[in-house]
């Protein structure tokens, strides 16, 4: 039956799954941190102490994040003459109990003449498709020896709405020329929420695909004047 989220009726009816779903269809399904705070700043401050600073994060829509200045993990000592890399972790289980653990993956040691060590491989699923147990990366470690290396940040960072408004009007203000053909710096959306760039009384449309075989293409048309022949491409 319909449900009205945002709503009063005067009885508990928002589910933690709600959110879930709203931020997956507006921010997107997948795992990657928020920019603000302290960004989860990544560092060693002794061989056996990993410290993540303050951030927030997002997985199948799940918001979640690390409060205070920071929190600190224990790294394994390694042993010498061998390589290790660990993996940390964001655990999210959302039954029978939502709760949320940061998680050090301990890798497998490899011999310095056996080749490189790999990284523990996270539990993956979807939050929003039946799954109730998810891993997120966070960083790795890797070990040579003893001596543990520089942390490694896995999450990539969402651009704020309007840092992507600011750049994609300086990208879109940097156009000069689409396959030889000037346009001029200014655009609209057209009616099909692709980009139009007035060009002397015709129009050069950019779009990205989102779906069919050419999904993931940019689509770009051109026309010298109203009467001439459409001239497409995809890049």
């Amino acid at each position: 039956m319909p449900h009205l989220v945002t709503s009063s009726q005067g009885l508990d009816h928002i589910e933690s799954y709600n959110a879930r779903h709203y931020n997956a269809g507006t921010q997107g399904n997948g795992s990657f941190a928020f920019r603000g705070r302290g960004d989860f700043a990544l560092s060693m401050p002794n061989t056996n102490t990993l410290r993540i600073a303050s951030g927030d994060a997002q997985c199948c829509g799940a918001h979640w994040s690390i409060d205070g200045d920071y929190e600190e993990y224990t790294i394994e000592t390694g042993t010498p003459g061998y390589k290790r890399i660990d993996l940390v972790v964001a655990d999210i289980v959302t039954a029978p109990k939502e709760e949320i653990k940061i998680m050090v993956l301990k890798g497998e040691e490899v011999a310095g003449n056996d080749g490189e060590p790999v990284a523990p491989i996270p539990i993956q699923g979807n939050l929003n498709a039946g799954d109730t147990h998810v891993q997120m990366p966070i960083c790795s470690v890797t070990l040579n020896g003893i001596n543990p290396g520089d942390p490694v940040m896995l999450m990539d960072f969402l651009m704020p709405a309007s840092e992507f408004q600011a750049a994609e009007k300086e990208r879109w203000d940097s156009i000069s020329l689409i396959d030889g053909v000037e346009v001029e710096a200014s655009c609209y959306p057209n009616d099909k929420g692709m980009i139009a760039l007035k060009h002397r009384g015709a129009v050069a449309i950019l779009g990205l695909i989102t779906s069919g075989p050419m999904v993931g293409k940019v689509y770009t048309s051109y026309r010298n004047s109203p009467t001439d022949t459409w001239h497409e491409r995809y890049i």
